[in-house]
């Protein structure tokens, strides 16, 4: 068996380099960050997105957050959604962040839920304590087809049906609860989980994805 490289010696071999400019340490420079188009198409006003997915380093970003183990880019990320969401939301409230699940292979294939990752980066990135992560009230309760797989919003929105399930209703009772996902292109995923949740007790639901 050969003896695995400790994560120092990879990072001098190969260093990493920006999405966007290709400069060295870092996946993500603050000045590409803020340079990324916000998106374009519509969405309904319950949800928010950093930026646009046309664009192709948004869509690298999506790629390394999901697939990639980029813990430094999931943070980089995570402290501009807290950003965007200290700005539009009133400081005496306090929110309950709620990631989008994914499913059991997923999870052991990767080692990790993006959507969790960005929301425990939004939580420490919040000096005031305003939002609390909950990870134990969503949850898949079926197998679905993939959504990717799926174009037509309509057969989306079918699919999800029943998809996920609510349980500790009582932690998102008269709460306000924030979705956090890494993408969303038709919006079926968080419809479907905040018509549930809305069903299950909670004050209202709006949600934050990295892009759409």
């Amino acid at each position: 068996m050969r003896p695995r490289l400790s994560t120092s010696i990879l990072d001098y071999l190969f260093p990493e380099k920006c999405l966007s400019c290709g400069r060295q340490k870092t996946l993500l420079c603050q000045e590409c960050l803020e340079g990324l188009p916000a998106p374009l198409r519509p969405l309904p006003l319950y949800i928010d997105a950093l930026l646009d997915y046309q664009n192709s380093t948004a869509r690298k970003i999506i790629w390394y957050i999901k697939y990639k183990n980029a813990m430094s880019l999931i943070k980089t990320v995570g402290m501009k959604m807290h950003e965007k969401l200290s700005t539009h939301l009133s400081t005496d409230d306090r929110y309950i962040l709620i990631p989008i699940p994914i499913r059991k292979n997923r999870l052991r294939n990767r080692g990790y839920n993006q959507a969790e990752e960005l929301a425990k980066t939004i939580r420490d990135s919040d000096k005031l304590m305003s939002f609390i992560l909950v990870t134990n009230v969503l949850y898949i309760k079926r197998l679905a087809e993939n959504q990717s797989d799926i174009k037509d919003r309509k057969a989306r929105l079918e699919n999800l049906k029943g998809f996920y399930g609510v349980k500790n209703k009582a932690l998102i009772k008269n709460k306000k609860i924030i979705l956090i996902d890494d993408v969303t292109t038709t919006g079926a995923t968080i419809n479907e989980a905040r018509n549930l949740l809305l069903r299950s007790g909670a004050a209202s639901v709006r949600a934050l994805t990295v892009a759409h």
